[in-house]
């Protein structure tokens, strides 16, 4: 439990030993905290391999990174998941990748991603909107609310269809798209 709520909840240790005299009369040290942690890690080292192999070889994954603070500087945390597997990975620069991905990687356009070789790439459509969002919002593009609009549309569609969508509706659909592309690149 100790684990669990540090890491997946972020209660800090301070607080964790608090908690445990409080509710279970039981005072613990902070280097058992961390001895509980780092025990869990050692344990968990096939399983994360396991998992990132997986994901390296995944025919369709997603990759983003995020930064966030570690004793004051500031780190970066990638993430690379599918439908069943994610996986984490933790660098003090924004600028370490996975090696031996294969497939598909789905991204929001970041420049070193597109320098991964052996994949394809495919872009986040919820960074899309994002963007499309920013130009509806602060540059009156009529085109980018058509955009967004579609491709909410297009969305409920694969839905609604589980992902087979019929022929002549992907014809149609293709063609209001690159209407809409036509309109903002002009």
């Amino acid at each position: 439990m100790a684990v669990y709520l540090n890491e997946q909840h972020f209660v800090p240790e301070d607080r964790l030993k608090m908690l445990f005299k409080d509710m279970c009369n039981v005072q613990i040290a902070t280097a058992t905290l961390v001895k509980f942690c780092n025990d869990l890690s050692e344990n968990l080292v096939k399983f994360d391999g396991a998992i990132l192999n997986k994901i390296k070889l995944a025919t369709i994954k997603h990759m983003d990174e995020t930064d966030f603070r570690v004793a004051g500087k500031t780190c970066w945390l990638h993430v690379a998941s599918n439908t069943e597997y994610t996986y984490y990975h933790y660098a003090p620069k924004r600028l370490s990748l996975l090696e031996g991905v294969k497939g598909i990687i789905v991204h929001d356009d970041w420049k070193p991603y597109l320098t991964m070789e052996g994949v394809e790439h495919g872009m986040c459509h919820a960074h899309h909107l994002r963007e499309l969002n920013a130009l509806i919002e602060y540059e009156k593009e009529k085109w980018a609310k058509k955009m967004r609009r579609l491709l909410l549309f297009m969305n409920t569609y694969r839905n609604l269809y589980d992902g087979k969508i019929p022929t002549e509706k992907i014809v149609r659909l293709e063609k209001i798209y690159d209407d809409v592309v036509d309109e903002g690149l002009k």
